[in-house]
């Protein structure tokens, strides 16, 4: 059984992805976002990648996780051994998430992991200092 720690690390993999938004202009490096970004700016516009971000009725956010979209889009290449069936285990070993009917891109039912949303805020916070970092290094070889 995959521990809690296992899960967080296969979140952030998820929430951490480099991608196009769906409705992006450019095609350029320079206009890939990261995944919690993306759905921040605009809660739909990765749904193809299989993330969005959901209001329920109370007012809770939510991160609505499609395992299998997320498995053939974002995890393809550094998690291509796990199967949606174990994604959605380990996604549901995290606190507060729930699997739950939403919409998928062609208003589809799908049943899906629900995360709660402050896990953005979570992995932001550990990841936005590792990019400010990254970044100044790049712009120091110049």
């Amino acid at each position: 059984r995959e521990t809690v720690d296992e899960s967080m690390e296969l979140l952030r993999a998820i929430l951490t992805s480099s991608v196009l938004p769906d409705d992006a202009t450019e095609h350029t490096e320079q206009a890939k976002k990261f995944v919690y970004e993306a759905i921040q700016e605009s809660s739909r516009s990765i749904v193809r990648k299989g993330v969005w971000k959901v209001n329920s009725h109370d007012g809770t956010e939510w991160i609505a996780i499609d395992p299998i979209r997320v498995k053939n889009e974002l995890l393809k290449s550094t998690h291509s051994q796990y199967t949606p069936q174990r994604i959605k285990k380990m996604l549901l070993n995290l606190e507060g998430s729930k699997v739950s009917p939403s919409k998928g891109i062609a208003n589809e039912p799908l049943r899906v992991v629900f995360i709660p949303s402050m896990y953005i805020e979570q992995i932001e916070s550990l990841h936005a200092p590792n990019v400010a970092e990254e970044q100044k290094n790049k712009s120091d070889l110049k």
